[in-house]
C-alpha cells in the first residue's frame, strides 16, 4: 500500500460519508487526515501544494497560524491531551465546530490529489439533491 493510496481511501471514505450525510465529525478526521497526506505527497513531488498556493497569493501570510486553524477541530478532535500530558481545554472550541468546514477540507484534499473540480461541483450538486449516490471510498475516478 502507497500513501497516495491512503490518501485515495480516506479523502474516499470522508466524501462518501460527506455526501451521505452522515457524522461529520468523522468525515472532518478522515477530510483532514487525507489533506495532510496529499499536501505531502504534491510537494515532495515538486507541484504546488496548498502551503505555497496561499503563501504565492498572499505572501504576508503567516503560515503557521493557517495551519493552527486548519487543524484546531482535527486536533480537538484525535487528541485527549496536549503534547507535555496535560488534558486538553477544548469544550469552548468544539462548540464553534460548524460541519460545514468540511465542504473546503474535502474540497482542498480532493483537489491536491487530483480530483477534477467539475467532478466534485457534480457531486456535490448532486449531494444537494439527494442523499444516496452510489458512490464508495474504493470509487476510481480517472
Amino acid at each position: 500500500m502507497t500513501k497516495a493510496e491512503i490518501v485515495r481511501r480516506q479523502l474516499g471514505a470522508a466524501l462518501e460519508m460527506f455526501l451521505r450525510g452522515q457524522d461529520p465529525i468523522s468525515v472532518h478526521c478522515l477530510a483532514m487526515a487525507g489533506c495532510e497526506i496529499a499536501d505531502w505527497l504534491v510537494e515532495n513531488a515538486g507541484a504546488q501544494a496548498f502551503k505555497t498556493h496561499i503563501l504565492k497569493n498572499a505572501p504576508d501570510t503567516n503560515i503557521k497560524e493557517i495551519r493552527r486553524l486548519q487543524r484546531q477541530y482535527w486536533n480537538a478532535f484525535k487528541h485527549a491531551t496536549e503534547r507535555d500530558g496535560k488534558d486538553r481545554e477544548d469544550d469552548e472550541l468544539l462548540k464553534t465546530f460548524n460541519p460545514d468546514v468540511n465542504d473546503h477540507m474535502l474540497y482542498i484534499g480532493c483537489t491536491l490529489a487530483g480530483v477534477t473540480t467539475e467532478w466534485l461541483v457534480w457531486l456535490y450538486r448532486s449531494k444537494r439533491k439527494s442523499s444516496r449516490h452510489g458512490i464508495s471510498p474504493n470509487t476510481r475516478r480517472n
